[in-house]
């Protein structure tokens, strides 16, 4: 019933969104459809706003915004009426993921629809690129051309999220994402790093590895056993040194059984960006967060043990992933184990990479963005 509900909204927004030719407001609306709020929380904790989230968003996250917005979650699937009402009417519209209701709406010219995307760089294929969306039919797709701005962390990569959405790309803009400006204020960084030290005492004094894998939609079982050898990993630091992890939001009922529990962050009261800003090393596969993280300029280790499956029936990349690691790519842990004892330097890698991929990013992206905004 409430499945229907939401269709027959849909089909009456479609219907009407030509009334906003005779008038608009000027108010603005947030679409919130991926967990990851770091680049939208800059824009949202002054003044009363209007939020919606998704059925993905954990409403613990939900309480962590501050300020006094009007929130409304689409779980509750007759909050699709206002939302319609108002992305039919309201001038501006940010969200931070695909979300369908934006492909239902016949927009004004004067309306604004900005993209900011919840990942920076370009690593994995996304929308009409990725694999497992070839198959997919249209009609998913059709809030891409409604997009009148999508902000971007860099030049060099318009072109990948211009083929994505398949629209201009004049359209795509390198600001800079909002998120990344805590990574040029040392204050902040100081800030958050003790405020992480507070609530995990045991870790102060450790360097800390962090291991972030990325969500696979396929072959989960095997991506579960290979992932829990990353032990061999914590089990041959040495002892000023410690690995914790944090999985995908999307696997929050798993754990790595090999690692200690209270060395898992995936559900813990800390964001991403936190674990970032913490962590004096970074194990990843395919996680977009090594954009965020090479502004730190810290070491980088690749533990990417199904990569041919990943890239040939998956996601797929954008460009060559053996080029494109700023790090040392190994296929398994003790391997990995072995370059981490090794260290060897790859401080010009990353330099290259962080200039290609975040040059867009320089602690002003919120000052650009707020500036477009008005525009």
């Amino acid at each position: 019933m409430k499945d229907l509900l939401i269709s027959i909204a849909g089909k009456i927004a479609h219907l009407t969104s030509h009334a906003n030719k005779f008038f608009l407001i000027n108010k603005r609306v947030f679409l919130i459809h991926s967990q990851d709020l770091s680049n939208i929380l800059p824009l949202i904790k002054d003044g009363k706003e209007i939020i919606y989230f998704s059925h993905r968003f954990h409403d613990s996250l939900i309480k962590t915004i501050p300020g006094n917005h009007k929130l409304y979650s689409l779980r509750n699937k007759i909050n699709f009426i206002s939302l319609f009402f108002r992305l039919v009417f309201y001038k501006l519209i940010i969200l931070n993921d695909s979300t369908n209701p934006i492909g239902v709406i016949n927009f004004h010219p004067k309306q604004k629809i900005i993209q900011l995307w919840h990942a920076c760089g370009a690593f994995k294929k996304f929308g009409h690129e990725s694999h497992h969306n070839k198959s997919k039919p249209s009609s998913l797709f059709k809030m891409y051309p409604k997009y009148t701005s999508v902000i971007v962390s860099s030049n060099d990569i318009r072109h990948c999220y211009a083929s994505s959405f398949s629209i201009d790309i004049d359209k795509i803009l390198p600001l800079g994402l909002p998120r990344t400006d805590v990574f040029f204020n040392k204050r902040k960084i100081k800030e958050s790093n003790a405020s992480f030290y507070l609530k995990y005492p045991y870790l102060k004094d450790k360097k800390i590895f962090l291991y972030a894998p990325t969500y696979r939609e396929f072959n989960k079982k095997r991506h579960y056993e290979r992932m829990k050898t990353i032990s061999i990993v914590a089990n041959g630091l040495k002892s000023n040194q410690v690995l914790i992890y944090s999985l995908h939001p999307f696997e929050q009922t798993h754990t790595i059984q090999s690692i200690d529990s209270k060395f898992n962050f995936t559900n813990e009261p800390v964001t991403t960006q936190e674990l970032l800003l913490v962590a004096d090393t970074l194990i990843t596969d395919y996680s977009s967060v090594i954009f965020d993280f090479c502004l730190l300029d810290k070491p980088m280790f690749f533990f990417p043990y199904d990569l041919e499956s990943y890239e040939s029936e998956q996601r797929g990349f954008f460009f060559p992933y053996n080029d494109l690691a700023p790090g040392p790519i190994c296929n398994n842990a003790q391997d990995l184990l072995s370059e981490i004892i090794l260290q060897e330097d790859f401080s010009l890698t990353r330099s290259a990479f962080k200039k290609k991929f975040m040059s867009g990013c320089d602690g002003n992206s919120t000052k650009r963005l707020l500036d477009h905004i008005q525009c």
